[in-house]
């Protein structure tokens, strides 16, 4: 064919095909390098396996990885001190919330249990439109 070429995995980048995490060479043995390593693995084949995930899913778990890591590390210095300061609490608690929401945006969450997400709350029009009794029945459960 003309003007078209076939790419083949030489062609692409090693970070593309999945021979390295990293566009330059990074010497993954440290403690951190291999608990990140470990976790961008664990979460791929939780999400189906190199060959069932997109792109847009790669980049979500590495990020997910890197999370957990910063969240680990915080956890590691609570236990180690047993007291966090209210800038490390605050820090905490946006990891934790980004990483929750990194996880269900890439299919990382377990089958079976209801995410508590935003777009299942009904907005105050939609409820407010809903029947008397169905909002009972709602209130009740």
């Amino acid at each position: 064919m003309h003007g078209t070429l076939k790419r083949t995995k030489r062609t692409r980048s090693a970070v593309t095909s999945g021979r390295r995490l990293f566009p330059d060479r990074l010497d993954m043995r440290s403690s951190h390098g291999r608990r990140f390593k470990d976790l961008v693995s664990l979460y791929i084949e939780q999400a189906g396996g190199e060959d069932r995930i997109t792109q847009s899913q790669r980049a979500l778990i590495r990020d997910v990885a890197l999370l957990q890591t910063q969240l680990e590390d915080l956890q590691a210095e609570y236990a180690q001190s047993g007291r966090l300061t209210p800038k490390d609490r605050l820090e905490y608690q946006r990891l934790a919330n980004s990483m929750r929401r990194h996880m269900r945006d890439a299919g990382l969450t377990r089958d079976g249990i209801k995410e508590g997400r935003e777009d299942d709350i009904p907005s105050p029009l939609e409820y407010a439109n809903r029947s008397r009794r169905q909002r009972l029945d709602e209130d009740n459960d």
